[in-house]
Parts: C-alpha cells; structure tokens; sequence
C-alpha cells in the first residue's frame, strides 16, 4: 500500500509541477541517501531471493542458474563499470535483463 500511495503522490506532484518545488526544498545528499538507502535494502532483500541462499555452496548449479551467483555477479559488475556513464542506460538495461530472465524462468517452469 505505501508504495501505490508513494506513486501517487509523485504522479499528482508531476501532473500539477509542483514537483519542482518539492525538488528545490529537498536537498540532494538527502535524495542521494534514501536512494543509497532502498538500494542496500533491495540487495538484501534479492540476496535471500537467490537459488541456496538459505546454505550456501559452490556447487556448479547455484552459479549458473538462470537467477544464479554468476549472474548476480555479472549484472553488479555492469552497474558498477557504467554507473557515471551518460551514455549507457545502466537502470534501463538491467530492466530489460530481469525480465528476460524471469521470461526464461516462467517459460521453463511450465
């Protein structure tokens, strides 16, 4: 529910401009906090999401799943390298990545 009533406030402070005066009050470490904030969370949160999570080993099969450590690694890897890089669309890319992978994963499981 918070995050359907988050998405709300931003669409009705984007449809009316006032988003540029919220943007002007709120500093941009504060911004760069709570963006540095969700992402450590969201990390977390997808670590206890991947295959063994709950014990760990280094079996073949926890690395080259689909949703695997190996691709884990590579996906961190690519964010890293371009993550200043104004040409390359990192967020976007990695978007489209996930669903490629969860499209695989959905096909394969029936």
């Amino acid at each position: 529910a918070g995050g359907i009533c988050t998405g709300g406030i931003v669409m009705a402070l984007g449809a009316t401009n006032l988003i540029g005066v919220v943007n002007a009050m709120i500093p941009n470490s504060v911004v760069r906090g709570l963006q540095l904030g969700l992402g450590l969370s969201l990390f977390r949160t997808a670590v206890t999401m991947l295959p063994g999570a709950s014990k760990p080993n280094w079996s073949a099969i926890f690395w080259l799943e689909w949703d695997g450590l190996l691709g884990a690694g590579m996906a961190l890897l690519f964010a890293l390298i371009f993550v200043r890089s104004h040409k390359v669309p990192t967020a976007m890319l990695m978007f489209v990545a996930g669903v490629i992978v969860a499209a695989f994963r959905l096909g394969a499981s029936g």
